[in-house]
């Protein structure tokens, strides 16, 4: 993450622009309730990771003072986004969409899923034909640690005789 955000300066990507985001429960869960900010930096450390270490502290330091919310869209807001995306999805596919409503106003539903559920209507519409009813669930965000994320990738053998 601190290479990608240009953090690092010894390792920087030039051209290279990054935009991010996380949930709204990313510090509270990872800093607050898990202290991966007290426990990664010193563990990489105690491992003589020293780089990785510094790297750490740093993107946890950058994401602890730039944390802000965004506000809400609202309507007028959401009505400029929905048009321009609209342009922007009939340029990418040479494909007008049709005429489309802001969708449903809940309170905590974020711009990502008013503009997600423009694109798939828009998606099934144009590769379809049609827009069936769309049903939305909510999938509980888990930050528990996966093992799989440390195991190396399975050699395949053909890669290996080519080094």
């Amino acid at each position: 993450m601190v290479r990608w955000l240009g953090l690092d300066k010894e390792t920087q990507i030039p051209g290279v622009i990054t935009v991010a985001a996380i949930t709204d429960d990313f510090a509270g869960e990872m800093f607050d309730q898990r202290r991966d900010d007290e426990l990664i930096p010193p563990r990489l450390r105690d491992r003589e990771l020293l780089r990785q270490a510094e790297m750490a502290a740093t993107g946890i330091a950058w994401l602890k003072q730039r944390q802000s919310q965004l506000k809400p869209p609202d309507e007028a807001g959401l009505r400029q986004s929905l048009d321009k995306i609209s342009r922007f999805y009939r340029d990418a596919y040479e494909w007008s969409p049709p005429a489309t409503d802001v969708g449903e106003r809940l309170a905590g539903k974020s711009m990502r899923q008013y503009v997600k559920s423009w694109i798939t209507a828009w998606d099934m519409e144009r590769l379809y034909g049609e827009a069936p009813p769309i049903e939305v669930d909510t999938i509980p965000i888990d930050y528990t640690e996966s093992s799989d994320i440390e195991q190396a990738p399975a050699s395949s053998g053909e890669d290996d005789a080519e080094a």
